[in-house]
């Protein structure tokens, strides 16, 4: 059995559905590059670390999860700065900031197990019963060695 980054919780967030909560990172996702305010990313941010309080995640672990994407972060942010404007970096940062976040948040609060059970049965009327297995089974394993890689 492949491990997970699960955080055992009794809260309604981790008793989500796994496809309403891939489904509100996908709308998170796509709002968050909708948007190019700071003040509305800063509150987005903001609004996914209430959520990670809500769900009871230990603020050392929101910090751990959040530290691995933060030298990429840094380094799209120097970049940004050096190329557009010190405002384009700010909304980058929080921009990628938000997404990291949840992401995290999604597998802090979602059983690895649920999730490939769920998505097999969301895609195998669209891509097939092997199909939906084998993509179910890579991203299950993307979600927990990309972690263990950057550590």
């Amino acid at each position: 059995m492949i491990a997970s980054l699960y955080i055992d919780r009794a809260t309604a967030l981790h008793r989500a559905p796994p496809g309403v909560k891939l489904i509100g990172l996908a709308l998170l996702g796509a709002v968050a590059f909708v948007i190019d305010g700071v003040l509305e990313l800063a509150a987005m941010t903001l609004g996914v670390l209430f959520l990670c309080a809500f769900a009871w995640i230990p603020p050392r672990s929101i910090w751990r999860g959040y530290s691995a994407a933060l030298w990429m972060i840094a380094v799209l942010a120097l970049a940004q700065a050096a190329l557009v404007s010190v405002e384009s970096a700010v909304v980058l940062c929080l921009r990628v900031s938000a997404l990291a976040l949840a992401a995290n948040l999604f597998t802090f609060t979602t059983k690895l197990g649920d999730l490939v059970d769920n998505l097999e049965r969301g895609l195998t009327p669209v891509i097939g019963a092997a199909g939906a297995e084998r993509l179910s089974l890579s991203v299950a394993l993307t979600l927990r060695f990309i972690p263990l890689l950057v550590e």
